[in-house]
């Protein structure tokens, strides 16, 4: 879970829709959410990010604890560009050399 955490910090905040959610924000916190379903509970919100005068503020992005990877609504589903980087930190996690 570190992992995906990890990388939903560093590159959610560039995605288009949750940049549009910050900016109608203007201040507070923008959840990111994972797409299985549009009946969103706790365990389907991976984290939050706090948004400033509508900025994503990266560095403080909160893991959702409860969040699930698999739940009766399925597996994670990401937006295709954090799928993507996702599937790239894993692979490189596995090919990395063990010290």
């Amino acid at each position: 879970m570190a992992l995906l955490h990890e990388v939903v910090q560093n590159h959610a905040p560039t995605l288009p829709e949750l940049q549009a959610e910050a900016k109608g924000i203007g201040t507070g916190f923008v959840p990111l959410v994972d797409g299985r379903t549009a009946a969103v509970t706790e365990e389907d919100i991976l984290g939050q990010f706090e948004v400033v005068r509508g900025e994503i503020v990266a560095h403080r992005y909160k893991p959702n604890p409860t969040y699930r990877l698999l739940t009766d609504n399925g597996p994670l589903q990401l937006p295709p560009p954090l799928e993507e980087a996702v599937l790239k930190a894993v692979h490189d996690k596995l090919l990395a050399p063990i010290l």
